[in-house]
């Protein structure tokens, strides 16, 4: 048998495959299968049933008694019409003559399937005149950038690794910096900074993610261009998280690291607004307690905390009606900046 019909025969057999068998049919089946003598076998099935007719067409395949096939499917068709069986035994018949007679089996396979070979290409002229060769202008990384990003409301269009040539862009809508703002998730892009300060007059510091994910010189950076951050409450928090002291450094145990750590973290706190006074009586407090453990007395910090207005008992009253009446903000020594500080309230 030539390779195509083995092949047809797989597919087609497949797709037209009986139903399930019961469990005497599976019994003769194996009986079938195993017999010695097949003819005989086959006296045991009633004539006339579809079963009879099925078991004997296909032992007169097997055997290529193929005109015999084609006397029994009459009268099978005749009794029965076309069941599953009989359109079994007919394709199988099909296909098992093609070598003797290959139009009448290919003509037939085209009917019952529905083939079809005529296909033709609408435009012929069209088809012969396309290029064979990309245009590189039109393919190109920036042909594709601004077909994403032109007459669109946000940076939908790209992926995460665009995103650094996006923040270099300088020509995004206000709709499309603030798009890209809320999906970045690192602070190593070149022209953050600016792409950030662009961005305040509209959305407060703090209104994204990547706020709080910078680095210290972006901040420092960023607070040149924007001196009013110094009264952002997030801001000063993103400060004092960049300040915070690493692994490195044992300041809980070494007095002179806590020290110095104190000094950096004050330098920043102590430009900030009286209306930090809190966290600048909470800093100093620590300040100066850890250098009166190095057995040092500052004396200017220490007039410098005396002096911030705090609710103190050894605070007269009248003079904190002063400050009230300034509108100048009162120190809370109860207020807790562990957050920042690492360190408790001043109690």
């Amino acid at each position: 048998m030539s390779k195509f019909c083995q092949f047809a025969m797989i597919i087609v057999i497949g797709l037209h495959s009986a139903g399930r068998l019961s469990s005497a049919e599976i019994d003769f089946v194996e009986k079938f299968a195993l017999a010695s003598d097949r003819a005989r076998v086959l006296t045991e099935l009633i004539p006339g049933t579809d079963e009879y007719y099925f078991y004997h067409c296909l032992q007169a395949q097997n055997t290529q008694r193929f005109n015999d096939v084609e006397k029994m499917l009459k009268s099978w068709r005749a009794q029965h019409g076309e069941t599953p069986r009989a359109r079994e035994i007919i394709y199988r018949q099909a296909l098992l003559t093609y070598t003797d007679t290959p139009a009448k089996s290919t003509k037939f396979i085209k009917d019952r399937l529905n083939l079809r070979f005529d296909h033709q290409p609408k435009n012929v002229d069209r088809a012969a005149s396309l290029p064979a060769v990309l245009d590189p202008k039109s393919v190109s990384g920036s042909v594709y950038f601004q077909a994403a990003i032109n007459g669109k409301k946000n940076v939908s269009g790209f992926e995460n690794s665009s995103l650094g040539s996006l923040v270099r862009y300088g020509k995004l809508t206000v709709e499309q910096r603030q798009s890209l703002l809320k999906r970045l998730r690192r602070p190593d892009y070149d022209g953050l900074v600016e792409l950030i300060a662009a961005d305040l007059p509209r959305r407060a510091f703090g209104s994204h993610p990547i706020h709080s994910l910078l680095l210290r010189e972006q901040l420092d950076e960023l607070l040149k261009a924007t001196p009013a951050l110094l009264k952002n409450d997030k801001y000063i928090a993103a400060y004092l998280a960049n300040l915070q002291a690493g692994p490195e450094s044992d300041w809980t145990h070494d007095v002179p690291a806590r020290i110095a750590h104190f000094e950096t973290i004050w330098q920043f706190v102590d430009r900030l607004a009286p209306a930090q006074n809190s966290l600048k009586a909470h800093m100093l407090f620590h300040l100066l307690s850890a250098k009166l453990r190095a057995g040092t007395f500052d004396e200017r910090q220490f007039t410098e905390y005396l002096q911030l207005p705090r609710q103190s008992p050894i605070i007269a009253r009248k003079y904190l009606e002063v400050f009230r009446n300034r509108k100048t903000p009162i120190a809370t020594l109860t207020a807790d900046y562990r957050a920042m500080s690492l360190m408790p309230p001043i109690g």
